[in-house]
């Protein structure tokens, strides 16, 4: 059996016990040569006569399935479907699975991190300190401040719960919103127009779709307040970054904190980047050591079990109950029941399932 593995904090030589229980289950492994996200024409030869895919961030195309002509699964290493072609692998009978919730506190503490960063420019003053400046600043308070979280979902509700902490009001937009939850957190149901017009701070939890392609454009920018902060940890491509540019160098923007772009890497040309003190970014910066080893475990036990689960619902309940039972110390890894899958797993081709290494 041969498994692609794409996500670049899974290394050839990563000491992850989740890595080691692959090693196990086959030694016919294929890393990313390239150290970031694939494009198609990278992902191309790669993906030939692989059985299994562990991906990262690449851009998983029709085209790409369509070379794949042995392509079980693919185990996505994240949350999002927007960079696979869905239809075209269902149209291909592939299971495609994801991490859900596994990196929700990280990314959560990474945004109030960039959030604390813009409203008292602590990168800044770092840096001017550091330069043997010494710079007088008043910075924000978050204090009395409100904070619009756009998107409540995993993430969202715990950014919501820190600006809580911080004595925030918390302003909620999402179309499926759970306003039972909203009532009893005291946080404040919001349409997005009156969210962006009275937010001090806003910060971006929805996954990138057509509708949302560019929801923080020239006329949103415009509707939020003077010298407002905007944090995007979710997907490249929901704020227009030319127009946010623009914003910056008017002081419609006092702060813009970027883990996510439209092009990734970004390159030196783009004009965000050109903007000093204001501009913060940070990527990749939602990995912490327990978040990789967690996630690694869930998409591994995704590629090499689920799809010896004919039922979609039982291959849900199958990860969800390992992943549960992790949450809440049941277990201390997924690890042994990965363990006991793998090698209970009948090699089954034929019914289109990963075969198991002969021991």
């Amino acid at each position: 059996m041969k498994i692609l593995v794409t996500p670049t904090s899974l290394k050839e030589d990563s000491p992850l016990e989740a890595m080691q229980i692959l090693r196990e289950y086959t030694d016919d492994l294929v890393f990313n040569p390239y150290g970031r996200p694939l494009t198609e024409k990278e992902l191309l030869p790669l993906l030939q006569d692989c059985d299994g895919y562990i991906a990262g961030l690449d851009w998983i195309t029709g085209k790409a399935l369509a070379g794949a002509k042995r392509l079980k699964v693919i185990s996505r290493y994240g949350v999002g479907y927007d960079r696979v072609d869905m239809p075209e692998a269902k149209k291909r009978n592939i299971t495609v699975t994801n991490t859900p919730g596994v990196n929700s506190r990280a990314v959560a503490e990474l945004t109030f991190g960039l959030i604390l960063s813009l409203v008292r420019k602590i990168p800044w003053l770092n840096e001017k300190t550091g330069s043997g400046q010494w710079v007088r600043y008043s910075g924000a308070e978050l204090n009395g401040k409100i904070l619009g979280v756009v998107g409540l979902g995993a993430i969202g509700r715990i950014v919501a719960q820190y600006g809580k902490a911080f004595g925030m009001t918390v302003l909620a937009y999402d179309p499926y919103i759970d306003k039972d939850y909203c009532e009893k957190e005291n946080f404040e149901v919001s349409g997005l127009s009156t969210l962006l017009a009275r937010a001090d701070v806003i910060t971006l939890h929805v996954p990138l779709l057509p509708e949302t392609r560019h929801m923080i454009n020239e006329d949103a920018l415009a509707r939020m307040k003077q010298g407002a902060f905007l944090v995007n940890t979710a997907r490249g491509g929901l704020i227009d970054e030319e127009a946010a540019a623009l914003a910056l160098e008017s002081g419609k923007l006092r702060g813009l904190g970027l883990d996510a772009f439209e092009q990734e890497p970004p390159q030196k040309t783009v004009r965000v980047l050109q903007i000093p003190i204001h501009f913060r970014r940070q990527r990749f910066q939602f990995i912490s050591h327990t978040f990789t080893s967690f996630r690694a475990d869930f998409t591994i036990f995704s590629a090499l079990v689920q799809p010896h689960f004919p039922d979609p619902e039982l291959r849900i309940m199958v990860t969800t109950s390992s992943l549960v039972a992790k949450l809440w110390g049941r277990e201390p890894s997924v690890m042994p029941a990965l363990r006991a899958c793998a090698r209970s797993c009948p090699a089954q081709p034929e019914a289109g399932l990963l075969p198991r290494r002969s021991r």
